[in-house]
């Protein structure tokens, strides 16, 4: 395990921006994704995944939820240091279960979850596993 384990440090360090694997969506509305990018998937067990959301779109959602964090958070989403009074260094899940919380739950966040590209994405990633991977 440990040999394969710096393996895989020397591959990521050799082409750190390479080693999570990217496509457009396009590849997987039209069933037409590699398999060496499903392999790398299977490896990292994470993929980027490319204009899921068209651009205008995408940038609605995000100015929204900007929008819902100020008010819900009172922070300044471009000045991460207006994060400070949400986060308890002695107890570091208080972000987690209030300032991402609240972030997930915004409208924007729902809208983009359930936008269709999502779903389709979602019913590819479940059929990359199984049960004996």
């Amino acid at each position: 395990l440990e040999r394969r384990m710096e393996a895989h440090i020397v591959d990521i360090q050799r082409a750190p921006d390479d080693w999570i694997p990217a496509i457009p969506i396009d590849d997987i509305l039209n069933d037409c994704v590699d398999a060496a990018i499903v392999a790398r998937l299977k490896l990292t067990g994470v993929i980027k995944i490319r204009a899921t959301l068209a651009r205008d779109h995408a940038t609605r959602l995000n100015t929204e939820m900007e929008q819902e964090v100020r008010y819900c958070l009172g922070v300044e989403p471009s000045n991460p240091a207006s994060y400070q009074h949400i986060y308890n260094p002695d107890n570091p899940k208080a972000f987690t279960l209030g300032g991402v919380q609240e972030m997930y739950y915004t409208r924007a966040q729902f809208e983009a979850r359930e936008n269709e590209n999502m779903l389709k994405v979602r019913v590819w990633l479940n059929k990359i596993w199984d049960y004996m991977d």
